[in-house]
């Protein structure tokens, strides 16, 4: 299974929920049957993005919101899909998944896909569709190969 867990200053405790900047460790099964872990920090979360081109917008009655990761590799190999892995709680407490959009603040890793190796480090953002004057609240992590009864990484979203 899949766990995650806060590592801050190199303790660890089992929450699985922070304010944006905490980092969560994510122990997974890589494809070769062997233990992977990783670091994955949310570092911030823009309400209303911009595009990084016309034919990215947002469908009408939408906008774009945004989350910036970043992700270490700690343990093991990995490939695993950034926009699978994150999704997002508005206001109206609706989930959202990824709109797959490009945006002007920076790549979606590469189209989503990260790799993990020991001492490796990527950066990328996910775009998500929300409704308008509908805020993101929360931003949550779970890993695509994790049962459903594993509980995600999740970072509060403060007003």
């Amino acid at each position: 299974g899949t766990t995650a867990s806060p590592a801050s200053q190199g303790q660890q405790n089992n929450s699985t929920t922070g304010p944006v900047g905490t980092t969560f460790t994510v122990t997974d099964t890589g494809n070769n049957g062997g233990t992977v872990k990783y670091s994955v920090t949310l570092d911030k979360v823009i309400q209303h993005a911009r595009p990084d081109n016309s034919f990215d917008t947002a469908p009408g009655g939408d906008h774009l919101a945004a989350a910036e990761f970043t992700i270490k590799g700690v343990v093991g190999d990995d490939q695993d899909d950034a926009n699978n892995d994150a999704a997002v709680t508005g206001s109206n407490n609706q989930t959202y998944t990824s709109g797959v959009e490009g945006l002007a603040a920076g790549t979606n890793f590469s189209e989503g896909q990260f790799n993990t190796s020991t001492g490796s480090v990527s950066v990328g953002w996910v775009s998500f569709e929300v409704k308008n004057g509908v805020k993101v609240t929360s931003v949550q992590w779970s890993p695509d190969s994790s049962m459903s009864d594993e509980t995600p990484a999740t970072w509060t979203v403060g007003s």
